[in-house]
């Protein structure tokens, strides 16, 4: 069921708020409609129904006849690091837990926090073996196991579209790049193991100029769901998209070291947010171009069909050192600065021109509404409210024995400052002022 028009919220003759809440009434008629055919997470607590625009932490499918370049899919950075646990054994110590983990939780969880695409960097083994790297760190979690967590995931959400969109493919010895037979080693490993759990893997030119209703039958995953592996099925596996990755206009959240005030997780000084801003807004609203140099989507969306918006803190050795300095980490970094949810109330003020793969790091905060708000987007769906004709995602949620607690505490200030008020106006009365003088000498002496 559909609307014959878009539901204007101000249109109509109406006021404003009459306008709106009618547009409300009738996105909840139509919604409760068509809810069993969209998604819906798992687990709709308190806590995630915050994140969601909509009750019963409810998105609308994506339109199927949307070009799949032109479908919005939340992008997690690095997915990979999300199987790094605290006291793992690696050359780098804790910097690597604490500067080169980008995520919490495994493939299934992220998938649950709002990502439908995942950012994955493997690497072939000596022994044919194909795991997950960070730079020269090798990441703890096969691709067999990986991959199994998406595959489970989607049987649990089966209208749900997932991408595994790899890059940098990587080799513990680099003479095993090829087999006796002069095939791509790390290529062939790779559709071995996404053969045996059943999800296919194409090449970039595959997907060009399809539509996500397309995608999606050849997606289609024998337990339930929809999931494609996708490179460019070369030597190093290379990114399907235009990663808009430029080493020197890249900014962390320690733009100027660690002996300067100017942070992300500063909250008088918006300088690295501005900045990080003004890098997003470019990646998407530039003109198109093929030119690696320049920020911008892809102008070939033959060879790249994605174009990626790095939506987070990047890391280098001087912004790592400033980021230990200060006790943080990458998580906490992003935590702090509230970047996440500043990407939120970009996206739902419609500043991108269009978003393709939007990469956010600890997907775990705020990733559903981001999910939300990419799904609500106008033109991805088929729902007639759409951008900001549909409320931002609160984003938070206080439970209601934390509230009570506050509340205590505060009767609990409060009266200790009336007994106190009550007890100071009796001494007055009793010593005068003089005697007062002394009983706030002694009381500082005992302080200090």
């Amino acid at each position: 069921m559909t609307l014959s028009h878009r539901c204007r919220c101000t249109g109509n003759g109406l006021p404003p708020g009459k306008g709106r809440m009618l547009c409300s009434i009738i996105f909840l008629f139509t919604t409760a409609i068509r809810a069993t055919e969209s998604f819906q997470h798992n687990h709709c607590s308190r806590t995630v129904r915050s994140q969601f625009q909509f009750p019963d932490c409810y998105v609308p499918d994506l339109n199927p006849d949307l070009l799949l370049s032109s479908a919005s899919f939340l992008l997690s950075h690095d997915a990979a690091t999300g199987y790094i646990r605290a006291g793992q054994p690696n050359p780098w110590g804790q910097v690597i837990t604490l500067y080169g983990k980008n995520q919490v939780g495994d493939a299934y969880q992220q998938l649950d926090s709002g990502a439908r695409a995942l950012d994955l960097r493997p690497k072939l083994l000596a022994n044919g073996t194909v795991l997950y790297h960070h730079g020269g760190v090798n990441i703890p979690v096969s691709m067999e196991r990986l991959t199994s967590d998406v595959v489970r995931w989607c049987a649990d959400n089966p209208d749900e579209l997932v991408l595994l969109l790899h890059s940098e493919l990587a080799y513990e010895d680099s003479s095993t790049a090829y087999d006796d037979n002069g095939n791509l080693a790390g290529i062939s490993a790779m559709e071995g193991v996404y053969s045996s759990l059943g999800v296919p893997y194409l090449e970039c030119g595959d997907v060009y100029g399809i539509t996500v209703g397309e995608a999606m039958k050849l997606a289609v995953l024998p337990t339930g769901g929809y999931a494609l592996a996708l490179d460019g099925h070369d030597q190093y596996a290379s990114f399907c998209g235009k990663s808009n990755w430029i080493e020197s206009q890249l900014v962390t959240c320690y733009p100027y070291g660690m002996n300067s005030t100017v942070r992300c997780t500063n909250p008088s000084n918006s300088v690295p947010m501005q900045m990080l801003k003004d890098y997003t807004l470019a990646s998407a609203n530039s003109d198109a171009t093929d030119d690696y140099s320049t920020l911008g989507p892809p102008a070939d969306l033959e060879a790249h069909p994605f174009n990626e918006i790095q939506a987070l803190w990047q890391v280098d050795g001087k912004s790592a050192a400033a980021g230990l300095a200060h006790l943080s980490s990458l998580l906490e970094d992003n935590r702090r600065s509230h970047v996440n949810k500043e990407m939120v109330d970009m996206i739902w003020k419609g500043e991108f021109h269009s978003i393709s793969l939007f990469a956010v790091d600890n997907v775990e905060l705020n990733g559903n509404a981001l999910l939300s708000v990419l799904r609500n987007a106008c033109g991805q769906s088929d729902i007639d409210a759409c951008g900001m004709e549909v409320a931002k995602p609160k984003m938070s949620y206080v439970h209601y024995l934390r509230i009570m607690g506050w509340a205590l505490a505060t009767v609990v200030v409060a009266t200790l400052t009336w007994r106190g008020s009550v007890e100071w106006r009796r001494r007055i009365q009793e010593r005068g002022i003089s005697g007062l003088g002394e009983d706030l000498v002694q009381s500082c002496g005992a302080m200090t």
